[in-house]
Formats: C-alpha cells, structure tokens, sequence
C-alpha cells in the first residue's frame, strides 16, 4: 500500500499537466471576435468564431480583434478655410476591421492611424472651400473623406463605413455677422 502512493501522487501530478495543458490549447472564440496566432514568434493563423484548437507554449494568440463595427472619434480641431476663416471641426468614423492579420501587422495602431488620418484629410479638404461652402457641404465633405480614408485603410485590413462630420462651429463675432448680413439680405 505505501509502494502505490508514490506512484498515485505521479499520476495526479501528470494527470494535472494534461488537463492544464488541454486547458491551454483549447480556445472558443466568440462571433464578434477573432484570434491572430504566432507560433514560434511569427504570424500562423487567424481563428474565427467557433472551437479551435492551438498548441500550447508553441501558439501564442497575439491579438484579440473585435470584427463587429467600431467608431473613431475625430477630434474638435482648429481648421482654416480657403477665405481665412478659423473654424472647429470634428466628426466620427465608423468601421470594421475585414482583414485582422493586416490590421495587426500593416499599422501600429489602426485606430490611431485612422483618427489622424482623418484630421489631416479634414483640414485638406475644408483649406479648399470657402466658409459658406464647407456650412453647406457636410454630405461633400462626408463622401470626400470617406474616399480618402478608405483608400488608406484597405491597405491596414479596415473598411471605412461611414464619416460624419458631427459639428462645425464659427467664432461668435462671425456667426454674429452672418446672422448680421442675412436680416439685411431679407
């Protein structure tokens, strides 16, 4: 009887390991989500929604990517229109990650990247209008930074679903003079 508990303590112990090591090696990811693995330090494979199987200390999952539609938000920022004019922009992007071994390794940070992108297209786009135009041109100013930011975020593995430019405000004294010039008008 004493002779059978070494050998009890030893099959406890490796009977340990195992469920551990199953424990380890089996992943069930959700249908929003999906699982960039490296093995050995290097890109191995993409684990959609369902039950998988990895190896152990041999797999790493790498990254957790949400595949369900995200928003960026564009922040309030000082714009200069094509007549001089300083206005505040800011908007918010949606999109989707498509492809999550590109938005992993193409870009840092695909977020940030978008989010920065977008601010400098923005400020490109409304330096080209004049301030009447870029108060009445929201859809214009949409679909052009929808094209620019889509370009760019095919090669991080993103689809751009939509911008929306959520506020454009004027400084006081010219909003005052706008309101000024359009009882004069009537």
């Amino acid at each position: 009887m004493e002779e059978s508990i070494p050998f009890i303590v030893f099959a406890v112990v490796v009977l340990a390991f195992a469920v551990l090591f199953l424990k380890a090696g089996i992943k069930i990811i959700s249908q929003s989500d999906i699982y960039i693995v490296e093995r050995l330090g290097k890109f191995h494979k993409v684990l959609d929604s369902g039950f998988h199987i990895i190896i152990p200390f041999v797999d790493q999952i790498r990254a957790h990517i949400t595949v369900r539609e995200q928003l960026v938000d564009i922040t309030k920022q000082q714009v200069i229109t094509k007549d001089n004019v300083n206005i505040s922009v800011d908007g918010i992007v949606f999109l989707k990650v498509v492809d999550g071994k590109m938005a992993l390794y193409n870009v840092d940070s695909y977020k940030r990247a978008i989010a920065n992108l977008a601010m400098t297209t923005l400020r490109g786009e409304i330096g080209a209008m004049n301030l009447d135009d870029t108060l009445s041109s929201r859809d214009r100013l949409n679909s052009a930074l929808q094209r620019a930011l889509g370009d760019a975020a095919d090669n991080w593995g993103v689809k751009i679903m939509r911008v929306e430019i959520s506020e454009i405000s004027v400084p006081h004294g010219i909003e005052e003079a706008m309101n000024l010039q359009m009882k004069a008008e009537r």
